[in-house]
């Protein structure tokens, strides 16, 4: 079966992250399904993937901000993004 995980950006990556989303990541991604691309980690034995660049950051039908293909194994989930960003650096 599947497996809840988090994407995860922390407070120093979330300004450039948001303006490579026309100034909101939220409102780009909120009711949308997206694909995460990264390194899948346990954090409090719950499974997250750090986002460290929008180009991590695909919505479906549409392409990536600053695309490239980095080769990492990609998760696709239906998100509603929480409305503060987290507190970890």
């Amino acid at each position: 079966g599947t497996r809840d995980f988090t994407g995860f950006i922390a407070k120093r990556d979330v300004d450039a992250i948001d303006q490579a989303f026309d100034g909101s990541l939220e409102k780009a991604i909120k009711g949308k399904t997206i694909t995460l691309t990264g390194k899948i980690k346990l954090f409090h034995d719950k499974p997250e993937i750090a986002i460290t660049s929008a180009d991590q950051i695909k919505v479906e039908g549409q392409k990536k901000p600053n695309a490239k293909d980095n080769g990492s194994t990609a998760q696709r989930k239906k998100i509603d993004p929480v409305a503060e960003p987290g507190d970890r650096d």
